[in-house]
């Protein structure tokens, strides 16, 4: 399925839609790159660029609007064209993909669409849907034109996940509590005081997790010189080792 050795990416992460799209994308390309294959990202700005730099894979900036990319379809060509592709394959994992998007960028591209969406997508080669509670049966219309990849066994887990060796506890002494690299409605804060207000779980130790893009609150910084069984733990690229560390987790909803 993969042409010229070679698979382009297009995703991206900011403030807005925090960066597990561009997190799981990565997963995806360091497994490819074992596999000698050569991942190049496609992506609305710097700001995402920035990500699949750190991590050494080619980067082109598309200079684009990532909630309106349908006029990006050009830009994407000449990339193409620069890497002498020719019906190079894509994988997709933006929520701001149209059918028309998919309609003009089909026509030099096929397209694998990471996400869940389920409108919107008619005339992409492959879907992967890696939902919990995704059936066959909602996807009808793209059968059998489509390679459809559904539920949990195809989540993205980076190997420090799947090779950590967690275990179930009988009782419950640490809670991790994170929403991912952002928290614009301070959720964490909120929970944490829910939390200290019950007698036994303010005997619990707790570990507040900071994502990259996001700033201890006030109310954090408050209640963690307050309460000694509170740590606050700045954004850390081992978050298996911490949530192996810990009896719960409670999190935003993405693939850790």
């Amino acid at each position: 399925m993969i042409m010229n050795n070679r698979i382009f990416i297009r995703t991206d992460a900011n403030q807005k839609i925090a960066s597990g799209h561009i997190m799981r994308c990565l997963t995806i390309a360091n497994a490819l790159k074992e596999e000698n294959i050569d991942v190049v990202f496609l992506v609305s700005d710097e700001a995402s660029a920035s990500y699949a730099d750190s991590e050494e894979f080619k980067v082109e900036v598309l200079n684009s609007d990532w909630s309106n990319i349908d006029p990006e379809i050009s830009q994407i060509k000449a990339v193409f064209e620069s890497y002498e592709c020719k019906n190079p394959l894509i994988l997709v994992d933006t929520y701001s993909i149209t059918s028309n998007y998919v309609h003009e960028l089909s026509k030099i591209a096929r397209i694998w669409y990471l996400g869940i969406k389920k409108d919107s997508i008619d005339g992409v080669k492959a879907i992967i849907n890696y939902d919990i509670a995704v059936h066959a049966d909602q996807y009808n219309r793209f059968i059998p034109e489509t390679h459809l990849y559904l539920g949990p066994k195809y989540a993205p887990l980076r190997p420090d996940f799947y090779k950590s060796n967690f275990q179930l506890k009988n009782s419950v002494s640490r809670i991790l509590i994170m929403s991912g690299a952002t928290d614009p409605f301070d959720t964490k804060t909120k929970i944490l005081q829910r939390c200290l207000k019950e007698e036994y779980l303010s005997r619990i130790e707790y570990i507040v997790l900071i994502g990259k893009m996001s700033k201890i609150s006030p109310g954090l910084s408050v209640i963690s010189k307050k309460f000694s069984n509170v740590a606050v733990e700045e954004s850390t690229d081992d978050i298996a080792s911490l949530m192996s560390g810990c009896d719960i987790a409670i999190s935003a909803c993405g693939t850790t």
